[in-house]
Parts: C-alpha cells; structure tokens; sequence
C-alpha cells in the first residue's frame, strides 16, 4: 500500500532524489508524509517526479499537476494583497477566454 502525501510544491534549492539519489534534477517536488488521520508526521522529502509518484501510488502526470496546484497557491499565497496574478488573461476569442 502507497503512503500518504500531501504535495507541497516543487524547488530548485534541492536537486538531488530524496529516494535514489540521481543528483541532475532541474527541480524536486517536496512531499510531506501523513498519518492516518492526514496530519504531517514526518519532515518533508524530495523526489523526483518519477520516484515521487511511485512513493505516493499516482502516475507522473497526477503528481506533476499536483505540485503545479500547489506552486500556484503558494505563489498567492505570498503575494502582497491585492497584487494581480503574473499570468497572462486569455485574449478575446482565444480558447481560454470566457463570453
């Protein structure tokens, strides 16, 4: 049975696999273990996306949008109030805009 994780976003301050050493990441994804009540248990680890994923039973495609999810909340989370995003908006007409 895989653990429980919680992701908790990805740095550039450790580059090396918490879990089989490879060393040349351009990034990690720090992953916080849980109990079984979902509470912190643990100190963070950092793996890569490969080796994140196996240790967390998601495919590399889940915990890579997950660590996305939580970069991005993390980045508002430490943004002055009422500092706009720096994403782009959709232009008019583009596919992501909304009528």
């Amino acid at each position: 049975m895989a653990r429980a994780y919680r992701v908790l976003g990805t740095t550039t301050d450790v580059t090396e696999c918490g879990n089989c050493g490879r060393d040349d990441l351009r990034y990690t994804i720090v992953l916080q273990h849980l109990d079984a009540e979902g509470n912190p248990d643990s100190e963070v680890e950092y793996f890569g996306s490969d080796c994140g994923a196996r240790a967390a039973g998601w495919t590399q495609r889940e915990i890579r949008q997950r660590a996305r999810s939580a970069d991005d909340a993390n980045a508002v989370r430490s943004r002055p109030v009422g500092m706009p995003s720096s994403r782009p908006r959709p232009r008019a007409g583009s596919a992501g805009s909304v009528r």
